[in-house]
């Protein structure tokens, strides 16, 4: 809240984004490449840990984010982003 009040303040815009991938095999695909090379922050061991930690979660959007499907290409997605940044912000304010 306080960084939102922030960027508010100097008459910024939060542009927010909620990233999933639909494609059930495709995201299996990318969490067994993880696996593989974990980052430090990483504690997960094997793929039936991660499918029983995402799959309880209940992710919804938040009023205003904008859906994204990772499972499509790099190119439509960032035509997606950028469409929708230019919808809900002026011109001049797109750096």
């Amino acid at each position: 809240m306080y960084y939102e009040k922030m960027i508010y303040s100097r008459k910024h815009k939060v542009v927010s984004f909620l990233c999933d991938c639909t494609d059930k095999n495709e995201w299996l695909a990318r969490l067994e490449k993880r696996l593989m090379n974990p980052m430090p922050n990483q504690y997960f061991k094997n793929i039936k840990e991660i499918y029983d930690h995402y799959n309880k979660m209940n992710i919804k959007l938040v009023d205003n984010e904008f859906y994204i499907d990772s499972c499509n290409k790099v190119e439509i997605i960032i035509q997606q982003v950028m469409e929708h940044i230019k919808s809900c912000c002026p011109i001049k304010d797109i750096i």
